[in-house]
């Protein structure tokens, strides 16, 4: 290996150190080759290692290191950079070893080609690994494609929440859903009565392309292969009501069968029973709690999905991603990229509004349906 002259740079690199409680100047510290680096790095130091030096500075000052053991990864001592030993240790960082033991061990030639070896192997695993993840993920997307037909792929921003409607109305074609966007990372569905929030929860996370991280202080961008295909949020969030119909429904066959002030816990139990609940997760096992709290507790583990389904959007898609859906009784929505038919549209009687509740499109009466139909068919 030769010897390179390091450049030093123009100004000198500041930092603050809190023991002289001052600026001090970084030094120029140049490790020797085979010199044993710890390196406290990663959140909470989880990508932490021990490194040795492989190579004399190049002309930037750099100086190429090899892990031992670990994940055997490269790693680089810049000099005018990279100057604290271990024991002045402050946070993430690369640390030289100034223990006794490391200031005199030099690691041996041959043992350093040989993690030299073992970083560059790693590489070509890494690289393979990648090349299987991405074959994968093709898959995967190829059949999330035939799954969801309906669905549009890479919509803008605006389109997300149609795209949400129309997965949700697939996966629950009996009811009825609200779906809203906040800003443009936030979405929100509520429904009434319906299946159990347990059961719709998937659903809607299905949509989350963000996770939290362990310490759940960050937000980290995450996509899944149907985020990518077809849109999502950083924040989902799903609600279920009940109607007061419902509620009086349950609150009178509680009350004839225990019309109580204040259900306690045996009560509790035999409410419980009488609807063939399960009492594990039952709120008020240990307490007491009024007619109308009981009644919601009780309305929470029951899944009410109506046997007829609702106003059904029927959905018709091009090679083109154009939509045909039922947008209410008597009027159907055009949507998607509809500019290459625009005038056609116009032609026909069709009025664009980029508000509607599943995106910007057309609006036309249900009599221009079977004209619509086969015209996206061309």
């Amino acid at each position: 290996m030769e010897n390179v002259q390091v450049k030093i740079q123009k100004g000198p690199t500041m930092y603050y150190d809190f023991e002289l409680k001052q600026m001090v100047e970084i030094p120029q510290v140049k490790l020797e080759v085979g010199q044993r680096v710890f390196g406290e790095l990663g959140m909470c130091f989880n990508d932490s290692g021990i490194f040795y030096v492989y190579s004399e500075p190049n002309e930037r000052g750099i100086q190429l290191m090899v892990e031992d053991g670990g994940r055997n990864r490269f790693k680089n001592w810049e000099v005018g950079i990279d100057s604290r030993p271990i024991s002045k240790k402050f946070g993430i960082g690369l640390y030289w070893d100034d223990s006794e033991d490391g200031k005199t061990y030099r690691k041996p030639k041959e043992e350093l080609e040989q993690l030299y070896r073992n970083c560059k192997e790693q590489i070509e695993k890494d690289k393979e690994e990648e090349r299987k993840e991405a074959e994968r993920i093709a898959k995967v997307k190829e059949d999330l494609k035939q799954k969801y037909p309906f669905l549009k792929q890479n919509p803008e921003p605006k389109e997300r929440t149609a795209n949400v409607r129309l997965y949700l109305k697939n996966k629950f074609p009996n009811v009825k859903f609200s779906v809203r966007k906040e800003r443009e990372d936030t979405l929100y569905v509520t429904y009434y009565d319906g299946p159990r929030i347990k059961d719709v929860a998937p659903a809607v996370k299905a949509w989350q392309d963000s996770h939290s991280d362990y310490t759940g202080d960050y937000w980290d961008y995450d996509p899944s292969p149907f985020n990518n295909l077809f849109g999502g949020f950083t924040y989902t969030f799903v609600n279920r009501e009940f109607t007061e119909k419902t509620i009086k429904e349950t609150e009178e066959k509680i009350k004839a069968f225990k019309d109580l002030e204040r259900y306690d816990r045996n009560a509790i139990f035999e409410v419980a029973k009488l609807f063939d609940i399960e009492l594990d997760s039952f709120g008020y096992t240990t307490g007491d709690c009024n007619l109308r709290c009981l009644a919601n507790q009780v309305l929470e583990r029951l899944d009410l999905t109506p046997a007829e389904p609702v106003a059904q959007q029927q959905v018709q898609v091009n090679a083109d991603g154009i939509q045909i859906i039922d947008y209410s009784e008597k009027a159907i929505a055009v949507i998607g990229d509809t500019r290459s038919i625009k005038d056609t549209l116009k032609r026909l009687g069709g009025r664009f509004n980029a508000r509607l509740s599943c995106g910007a499109g057309w609006i036309f009466s249900k009599r221009q349906e079977e004209s619509l139909r086969n015209l996206i068919k061309e």
